[in-house]
């Protein structure tokens, strides 16, 4: 148990001195921002990219 502390410790410092620690919740809201928007506007992204195969049906409910 005490590995597992020590390691944990470890990755948390290199993530600190990287500044990664502060990037990646930064990303994650910026994709819960943009999930939304995403899902909005899918069926016209899915019509500008050439549409949708033969036989394939698209619904939002």
């Amino acid at each position: 148990m005490k590995i597992t502390s020590v390691l944990i410790k470890k990755e948390l410092v290199g993530l600190w001195k990287s500044k990664k620690i502060i990037y990646i919740p930064v990303v994650f809201m910026l994709y819960m921002v943009i999930q939304p928007i995403t899902t909005y506007f899918m069926v016209d992204i899915l019509i500008l990219g050439g549409g949708l195969s033969d036989g394939a049906i698209f619904s939002m409910h």
